[in-house]
């Protein structure tokens, strides 16, 4: 799990525009800031991981080495 700061609503409408699906995983959550991203839950096909990761760190705004 990957924890979201405060504000993550933003984030996450930016994953979604990007085309990652994510849920908002509040409603599983009892915590003050329950916002987070499981990754590989429903992970992608291995020839899709490429895409997937380069959306999901454009989106957060991460660089890639």
């Amino acid at each position: 799990m990957v924890p979201l700061p405060e504000g993550a609503r933003d984030t996450l409408a930016r994953l979604d525009r990007a085309g990652v699906a994510v849920n908002d995983m509040s409603r599983y959550a009892d915590a003050p800031n329950p916002d987070a991203l499981v990754i590989g839950y429903a992970t992608p096909p291995g020839h899709a991981w490429p895409a997937a990761l380069a959306a999901l760190t454009t989106a957060l705004g991460v660089e890639r080495e």
